[in-house]
């Protein structure tokens, strides 16, 4: 890895630990939650019996999906009690962050990924929809 690498991945592996503990701290409260904790016990529980690489991605999958589903939901919550300016706002901020992830997943490949061997790109794609969700869900409980 190239030494101009290095400040990069440290400052994106920080902000991305830092929206996890930011979403399930409140204030004046320490949080000790590794990423890897924002996932579901089923999903843990799959790749932990899965048997090699098919079967682990088979899990991520799923798991992927579940995620996603669970995101357009609390979106679509969001998104009823918003005004239309507030919902413009939304989208351009989840087009935003969409743009983000799908970056997030080069540079993913591009450093851990470039014989597609490794799973860890897919495994961050489902931390970060999970993070994502938590946000929203976050705003959703504010605005109630």
């Amino acid at each position: 890895m190239t030494s101009a690498l290095k400040p990069l991945l440290l400052t994106l592996a920080l902000g991305m630990a830092g929206c996890a503990t930011a979403i399930a701290q409140t204030p004046g409260e320490a949080s000790t939650a590794k990423l890897t904790d924002l996932a579901r016990p089923a999903y843990k529980a799959c790749l932990k019996a899965a048997k090699g690489r098919a079967e682990q991605s088979a899990c991520m999958v799923q798991e992927q999906a579940f995620q996603d589903e669970k995101l357009t939901q609390t979106y679509q919550r969001l998104s009823k009690a918003m005004t239309a300016e507030q919902r413009h706002a939304l989208e351009q901020s989840q087009s935003a962050w969409k743009a983000f992830t799908q970056a997030d997943a080069r540079l993913g490949v591009a450093l851990l990924d470039p014989a597609g061997l490794d799973l860890s790109v897919s495994d961050n794609s489902i931390l970060l929809t999970i993070q994502r969700q938590q946000m929203l869900e976050h705003l959703v409980s504010l605005t109630q």
